[in-house]
């Protein structure tokens, strides 16, 4: 795992892109990412079955959330980093909680936590509401802390390289799942 220093050193190098990044925002050994201001909700009042093979591109509303979103107990959506990460061939990333929002009982990475060398993009976030209050997120909330860690070399064929089918490669805002998707 990279320590703050090392984390300077590869923005400074320009290999690490997070934007956009205040300083204080990098912590001991990660960088605190911030809440955008949209997200995707799932139509709770349909019973659909789901095909893992055949995701409808119809599963999710893309709502703007620039006015805060209440999240109720139970309450599952997609929502975005503020921030574009970029991250370079020899290095991975894992998206993790926040032990305060964890204490409050939500998960913002529910499952696909791991970010792939070469990945470019804004982060969606799997998050969750396991707690029993109603919860306020506002767009610049910090939502979550990335850690990153060398490989133990430059990975041969780095995410959104041909062939890998790479489905979120730059993605912008949140982004609703896609077949084969990995």
């Amino acid at each position: 795992m990279l320590a703050d220093r090392d984390i300077r050193a590869l923005l400074d190098s320009g290999r690490l892109v997070i934007d956009p990044l205040k300083p204080d925002r990098i912590q001991p050994a990660s960088v605190d990412l911030t809440l955008g201001d949209q997200y995707r909700s799932f139509d709770r009042s349909l019973f659909r079955r789901v095909r893992l093979s055949a995701i409808p591109d119809d599963l999710t509303e893309l709502h703007d959330g620039s006015d805060g979103i209440v999240l109720e107990p139970g309450r599952f959506l997609l929502a975005t980093t503020a921030e574009t990460v970029t991250l370079p061939d020899d290095v991975c990333g894992i998206l993790h909680g926040r032990s305060t929002l964890g204490r409050l009982g939500l998960t913002v990475h529910v499952t696909a936590g791991l970010i792939d060398p070469g990945f470019a993009g804004h982060i969606t976030l799997e998050v969750v509401n396991v707690g029993d209050l109603h919860l306020e997120l506002w767009p610049g909330d910090v939502i979550g802390q990335l850690t990153l860690h060398p490989m133990s070399s430059p990975c041969q064929r780095p995410y959104g390289s041909a062939g890998l089918g790479s489905h979120y490669q730059h993605q912008r805002g949140p982004t609703p799942p896609r077949s084969g998707a990995g």
